[in-house]
C-alpha cells in the first residue's frame, strides 16, 4: 500500500468547519490555518521555499524504511488508510466550545486551548489513530510558533528550528498512525532523541522501542504493519549485486554515484567493483543533512570458489564514532584505497543501533588535482594493509562535493557546496568567479602537464 503523508498548507489556507476532539469534551468550529509563514510576510519567500524543502527531506528520511510517499503534492483523497494531511501552520483562528458550552475565540500561532480559552504551549497536535478512526485525517505543526523558539535546547546544544518542525511533523503523524508518546516527552541521550519523545532537542531524532504501561512499543514494527516495508533496493549477495556505475572524465578520471536506502538493520546494499589495473579510489558515503542513518561501509576483495561460492576478504572498513557535541557528524563513512586488479564488493549498511536507518549516497572516484584525500589505505596481495598520511603537494587544492537528488515520490534535491581547501585544511567559501578562474587555471595546468609528458 502506498500512502501520502505530508501536505504543506501554502500557498492556500486550510479550513475545517467542525472538529469534535475525541480526547476531550471540546469542539472547534470555523478552524482557519494560514499559510506557512516564517518571515511575517505574505506569500512564500525563497527562504520559506528552502525551509519547506528541508522539512520535506527530513520527514521523508524519517519514513524512508516504509512504503509511504512523503510529498508536498496534494493527493486525490484523504480517505482513511489512504492519506494523511500534515498542516504546517502559520497564523490560526478558531472558535472553541467547551463542555460547559462556553465559547472562546482563539487566534494566534496556536489555536488549541484549555477550557478557559487560553492557548496551550504546544508545537503540534494530532489525535491518536486518526488515520483509521472517525477523526479528520489531519494533524497540525504550529511552525510559526516553533520559529519563535530559541536556538539552544535544554541540553545546551544548538538546534535547527526547521529540523525541529520536521521532527514535529513526523511525531504528530506518528500519533495519527497509532503511536503514543515515548515516556514523558523523553529527551533521550546526548546523541539521539526518540521521534515520539521530545521534539525540542537539537540532536538526531530516531524511531525507538519503549513501553507504555505494560506494553512494549516497537515503533519500526508498528509502522511497518501500517504501511509495509519499503522494497529492498539493492541485493546483499555478490551473485546478484549491482555493478557500480562508473563513468570516465578526462579531468576527473573514473567516478560515479548511487543513492539508496538502508531500510532494515540487517539490510546490506552490496555493489560490484571490477579493477583492471592498479588504481587508487576514494569511497565516500554521505547521508542527508539531518539524517537518520548512521552508515557503515566495508570493502571486500571477492574470490569465486567453484562449488563453494564466494570468499570475502575485508580490505577496509569505515564506521566513524558520533560526537556527543556534534550528533550529526560521523554519520557518513569514507576511505581511500589503492586496489590491485581483481573483483571487489563495497557494502553500505547501518551501524546497527535501533532506528539507524535511512537514505544515503555512495560515491566512488579517482583522486585528482581537485581532491585532497588525507589518509590513504594501500592494499596489495603480498602485503598487509597499511595506513599512511598524504602531505598536500601544493598550497591550495580545489574540492567539490557532488549535487545529488534525494527523492521520495516528490521532486526535491540537496545541492552540495563548493570549497577552497588550503594546506592547513581550513575552509573558505569562494565566489562563482573565483571558482571559474580556479577551474580554468587547473585545466590549463593539467594540459601543460600532459603536453610536457608528450614532449
Amino acid at each position: 500500500m502506498s500512502s501520502r503523508l505530508l501536505r504543506k498548507s501554502s500557498p492556500r489556507r486550510f479550513s475545517l468547519a467542525t472538529w469534535n476532539r475525541t480526547d476531550s469534551n471540546q469542539t472547534y468550529t470555523n478552524v482557519n490555518v494560514g499559510e506557512f509563514n516564517l518571515d511575517n510576510m505574505a506569500g512564500i519567500s525563497d527562504m520559506e521555499t528552502a525551509a519547506i524543502r528541508k522539512i520535506w527531506q527530513s520527514v521523508a528520511d524519517d519514513y524512508a524504511p516504509f512504503n509511504v510517499n512523503v510529498t508536498t503534492v496534494a493527493p486525490a483523497s484523504f480517505a482513511n488508510g489512504v492519506s494523511l494531511r500534515v498542516v504546517m501552520a502559520g497564523d490560526t483562528t478558531a472558535t472553541l466550545r467547551t463542555s460547559a458550552n462556553k465559547t472562546h475565540s482563539m487566534s494566534g500561532t496556536v489555536f488549541i486551548g484549555d477550557d478557559n480559552g487560553t492557548a496551550l504551549d504546544t508545537s503540534g497536535y494530532a489525535a491518536i489513530n486518526s488515520y483509521t478512526n472517525g477523526e479528520p485525517n489531519t494533524v497540525y505543526v504550529f511552525a510559526k510558533y516553533i520559529n519563535t523558539w530559541g536556538a539552544v535546547d535544554s541540553e545546551g546544544r544548538y538546534r535547527d528550528l526547521q529540523y525541529v518542525m520536521a521532527t514535529t511533523a513526523s511525531h504528530e503523524a506518528g500519533h495519527a498512525y497509532g503511536l503514543e508518546h515515548h515516556g514523558n516527552y523523553d529527551v533521550g541521550t546526548n546523541i539521539t532523541t526518540p521521534i515520539m519523545g521530545s521534539n525540542t532537542q537539537g540532536d538526531r531524532s530516531l524511531w525507538s522501542m519503549y513501553t507504555v504501561g505494560s506494553t512494549t512499543v516497537n515503533s519500526l514494527t508498528h509502522l511497518t504493519n501500517i504501511f509495509g516495508a519499503r522494497a529492498d533496493d539493492y541485493s546483499s549477495s555478490y551473485g546478484s549485486a549491482t555493478n557500480f556505475p562508473l563513468s570516465y572524465s578526462p579531468l576527473y578520471g573514473y567516478a560515479g554515484n548511487v543513492t539508496g536506502i538502508v531500510g532494515l538493520n540487517g539490510d546490506r546494499d552490496l555493489f560490484r567493483v571490477t579493477v583492471s589495473s592498479t588504481t587508487t579510489y576514494n569511497f565516500n558515503v554521505t547521508t542527508p543533512a539531518f539524517g537518520n542513518l548512521d552508515a557503515k561501509m566495508i570493502l571486500y576483495r571477492v574470490t569465486s570458489i567453484p562449488l563453494f561460492g564466494y570468499y570475502y576478504e575485508t580490505i577496509a572498513t569505515s564506521d566513524p564514532a558520533i560526537s556527543p557535541y556534534h550528533p550529526f557528524s560521523g554519520l557518513g563513512a569514507s576511505f581511500q584505497v589503492t586496489l590491485q586488479p581483481g573483483t571487489y564488493a563495497v557494502v553500505v549498511q547501518s551501524h546497527g543501533s535501533y532506528g539507524d536507518l535511512g537514505q544515503y549516497t555512495l560515491r566512488m572516484s579517482q583522486p585528482s588535482i581537485f581532491y585532497d584525500p588525507g589518509y590513504t589505505l594501500t592494499f596489495s596481495e603480498m602485503t598487509t594493509t597499511t595506513t599512511t598520511t598524504k602531505t598536500p603537494t601544493s598550497p591550495t587544492k580545489y574540492s567539490e562535493t557532488t549535487s545529488k537528488t534525494l527523492s521520495m515520490g516528490g521532486a526535491g534535491s540537496s545541492t552540495g557546496t563548493t570549497r577552497l581547501v588550503t594546506a592547513a585544511n581550513s575552509v573558505t567559501p569562494i565566489t562563482s568567479e573565483q571558482e571559474r578562474q580556479l577551474l580554468k587555471t587547473s585545466k590549463l595546468r593539467v594540459l601543460d602537464d600532459l603536453f610536457a609528458k608528450w614532449k
